[in-house]
């Protein structure tokens, strides 16, 4: 059955809401831990719980129908909110997952398990936090890349009812993510210079560099 974006929105708060409930610490393979110690990684079942939960929604749920309606325009404040949207998402899918693969590594080398513990200043726990740190971006990445290239709204793109899609007759999907994260660590700088039109129509440089659009596709 098709689902409304109210539908999925409230799954997002119901799995937020549970995940809140049931957590105890954080999650996390950065946390600083003292003199001599090199990374602590601190996990929670809950979180591997809701990294489950929203990795099942993104998976089953399907989008209402809807046409795009290139007339009404796509603020940028709500590209912003589909992306902090989309950002908490992905972070709480991907991190659950690599504290989980560290947790089951060190139990069948040690035959310890553990949520939380410390790991030793040295060249493999270095490694650790290097892999740990290029896999969430990467991740992250494909998150949003996925979508895009599969013709379908990320889930904070589809709660604010619009899409990512092609504008050229060559567009470069792959692009569009990374264009649009140089945007977002640059505002400062190019916020200054926007053209007016370009937020009359809704499309800004990133979009014209990857040859894409965000285009309205709810009522």
């Amino acid at each position: 059955m098709p689902m409304s974006r109210e539908h999925v929105g409230f799954a997002l708060l119901g799995i937020i809401c549970a995940m809140a409930v049931l957590s105890s610490t954080g999650s996390s393979t950065f946390a600083s831990c003292g003199e001599g110690c090199g990374m602590e990684v601190s996990g929670d079942p809950a979180h591997l719980f809701a990294a489950v939960a929203f990795a099942l929604l993104i998976l089953i749920y399907r989008p209402s129908a809807s046409k795009p309606q290139p007339h009404r325009p796509v603020r940028l404040w709500r590209r912003l909110v589909a992306f902090l949207i989309d950002y908490f998402v992905s972070l709480m899918m991907i991190i659950p997952t690599i504290i989980l693969v560290i947790v089951a590594s060190r139990y069948f080398m040690t035959g310890d398990w553990a949520w939380t513990f410390q790991l030793a200043q040295e060249s493999t726990t270095n490694l650790i936090g290097f892999l740990s740190f290029a896999s969430t971006i990467i991740l992250m990445y494909l998150y949003f890349w996925l979508h895009t290239r599969f013709g379908r709204a990320t889930l904070g793109q589809y709660v604010m009812g619009f899409q990512i899609m092609a504008d050229s007759d060559h567009p470069r999907f792959g692009w569009s993510p990374l264009f649009a994260f140089i945007a977002m660590c640059s505002w400062h700088l190019w916020i200054w210079f926007k053209k007016d039109e370009d937020s009359k129509i809704g499309q800004y440089w990133w979009d014209r560099a990857s040859g894409t659009r965000a285009f309205m596709v709810s009522a």
